[in-house]
């Protein structure tokens, strides 16, 4: 985590275990779509960041080519860390997002997904964190995922690679 100020506390490397789904339902061009994902990392100062979230939408499928906007609900914190490493509060989220996946061959596809969450606010929290911009993308072969993950928490930014299974 790299806060926006710069300072002594930031840490940076880190990775998440990641179970991920983003569905849209029957076989028309348009569908009920939903998604839902949780997610455990860690980074260079100990801190243990954790990621739930759910939403539901409209699918669009175009030939290899699904878009997927959605309303979403969730949860996420960074806490544990050592002294001094910056902590993000635990707190409850909604927000809109939206993912566009590529189907390219077979089992093989490429998912992006990108989202604006506002957050549960803790008064008097020194790291109080209103509101969060996510970047997510993956590559994903059968069940499993590769990716990165950056989130702007407007107080601080984080990058970190991905593992998982995704459906």
């Amino acid at each position: 985590m790299q806060p926006a100020d710069g300072a002594a506390y930031a840490s940076t490397g880190g990775g998440y275990m990641r179970i991920h789904a983003a569905v849209v339902e029957g076989k028309s061009a348009i569908g009920f779509a939903w998604t839902a994902s949780g997610q455990v990392g860690f980074d260079a100062k100990g801190n243990i960041p954790f990621d739930l979230k759910a939403g539901v939408g409209f699918g669009l499928q175009v030939g290899p080519i699904s878009l997927i906007p959605l309303v979403e609900l969730g949860a996420d914190a960074a806490a544990g860390g050592e002294a001094g490493a910056y902590k993000v509060p635990a707190a409850f989220n909604v927000g809109a997002g939206g993912v566009v996946r590529l189907h390219i061959y077979g089992p093989v596809g490429i998912e992006g997904y990108g989202g604006r969450v506002m957050r549960g606010n803790y008064k008097g929290h020194g790291n109080a964190v209103p509101a969060e911009n996510r970047i997510e993308g993956q590559l994903k072969i059968s069940r499993y995922g590769l990716g990165v993950r950056f989130i702007d928490y407007d107080t601080a930014r984080q990058m970190a690679g991905t593992f998982g299974f995704a459906f």
